[in-house]
């Protein structure tokens, strides 16, 4: 059991690291004159929304995507029912075989999300959550903006948050 949280931690401190490494990458090569504009800003504060109004729009019958940031382990773990990885499968198998020293080159993070929103409007509603304190969510709309998509936000509190409010509408494994 021990075990098992070590790689939860692990495998969501990975993805939170890898989204954030691309973006910080990115805002470098942006800041250091690179002809090409950036295509990423800085998320404004008013892209938050609390679980509960995420819960209404839900009871509502309101349409809408929930993308989980986080990494694969702690989404199998648990996560908000509904809710989607963010990245393409493809993506995860090919990180499990980096670490295990089967493939020398890790994936592509952002090459597999545009693999996985392919086919989804740009106005789509998009909701992203990763763990309370961690920053995988925003990085993930500041990304999901840059590629075109228009109406995205990030649930306040992450899934700890979602699960204080007693909710059953989470998938625990």
């Amino acid at each position: 059991m021990a075990r098992r949280r070590v790689e939860i931690k692990t495998g969501t401190a990975g993805l939170c690291l890898a989204v954030l490494g691309t973006l910080v990458l990115m805002l470098a090569s942006a800041r250091a004159g690179e002809t090409d504009p950036p295509r990423w800003s800085v998320s404004p504060k008013g892209d938050a929304v609390p679980a509960a109004e995420i819960k209404k729009w839900r009871a509502a019958g309101e349409d809408f995507l929930i993308l989980d940031a986080r990494g694969k382990f702690a989404f199998d773990a648990g996560h908000v029912d509904g809710a989607v990885l963010a990245l393409s499968p493809g993506y995860y198998r090919e990180a499990e075989l980096f670490v295990k020293g089967a493939l020398a080159v890790p994936p592509d993070p952002h090459a597999a999300l545009v693999e996985a929103m392919k086919g989804v409007p740009r106005n789509k509603k998009i909701i992203a959550y990763c763990n309370a304190g961690c920053a995988a969510a925003t990085a993930l709309l500041v990304e999901l903006k840059g590629l075109g998509f228009t109406n995205v936000r990030e649930m306040e509190g992450g899934y700890q948050a979602w699960m204080a409010g007693g909710s059953s509408e989470a998938v625990r494994h």
